[in-house]
């Protein structure tokens, strides 16, 4: 109902998960606008909200378990916390419950399936694991990590985003950002938007190049893919350091076959390549 009532809003100045609604105004010109568009929308499907859970010229707020705000969508301290003070599992309960609070925070982590690994290995083991020192590394590394999250940026219309992949036998990552000028930095500024990582079943070890499409499947029902050929790099440039953006062209990471349109090709070398989309 929510989405079709705000459907000329929504992705301008309008966020809707279900029956939470953020109205976003970009400038504070523009509140009441956007408050009076929005209420008249309300109003012309009946719908009233309730005044106890509205609030309105906020800075900042929490929605879905995120922080949003101009500077962007950050990870909520709690769950950061939540994982920065935990000692090390004892029990099978406790590296389950491990996993899952690392899961709430995902998209703040690039390449998560790798570092946590070596819990999953764990977990196969049932209540007999043993606790040894590569999930010790790994447990400190993943607390190093999440403390200092990046903050994600939302996408503006039509802004173009450039997609890194990593692939490994047991799993696959990708990273979308966005590139950006910014007051005194000489070359654009990539920030990112959101990652994602899949540790590979055995099944799917046997197969990884469908991995690699799934996941391209996945971010293509957010974003359409355009058409183009893939340029690998050793590693991606580090995320807001102003590194510039490579060239878009053949390359051996992963390739678009002849033609350039449609399937793309996972070949032998490095792991990393990059494609750029469009919203």
């Amino acid at each position: 109902m929510m989405q079709k009532c705000l459907a000329t809003q929504i992705g301008k100045n309008v966020q809707v998960y279900i029956d939470d609604v953020v109205i976003t105004s970009k400038k504070g010109s523009t509140l009441i606008e956007d408050l009076k568009e929005t209420f008249d929308n309300l109003d012309k499907f009946c719908l009233k909200l309730n005044p106890t859970k509205c609030s309105f010229g906020v800075p900042a707020g929490e929605l879905l378990g995120f922080l949003v705000s101009a500077r962007g969508i950050e990870a909520n301290p709690e769950k950061i916390q939540a994982i920065v003070t935990m000692r090390k599992p004892t029990k099978l309960k406790e590296i389950q419950q491990l996993t899952g609070r690392v899961a709430a925070l995902s998209r703040f982590v690039a390449r998560l399936g790798e570092k946590a690994l070596p819990f999953y290995g764990l977990i196969k083991q049932g209540e007999k694991f043993q606790w040894n020192e590569e999930a010790d590394r790994a447990f400190e590394n993943l607390k190093r990590t999440i403390s200092t999250p990046p903050i994600l940026v939302a996408p503006k219309e039509k802004e173009p985003l450039l997609l890194y992949i990593a692939a490994t036998p047991q799993v696959v990552s990708t990273a979308l950002v966005v590139e950006r000028e910014e007051e005194g930095k000489l070359h654009g500024v990539q920030r990112p938007v959101y990652f994602i990582s899949e540790v590979l079943s055995p099944s799917k070890q046997r197969n990884p190049s469908n991995e690699i499409f799934s996941e391209l499947d996945e971010i293509n029902a957010q974003v359409p893919i355009l058409p183009g050929s893939i340029q690998n790099t050793q590693e991606p440039p580090e995320m807001g350091q102003g590194g510039p953006t490579p060239h878009l062209g053949a390359g051996p990471g992963l390739a678009a076959p002849p033609g350039g349109e449609g399937t793309l090709v996972p070949l032998r070398g490095s792991p990393f390549a990059y494609l750029k989309v469009l919203t």
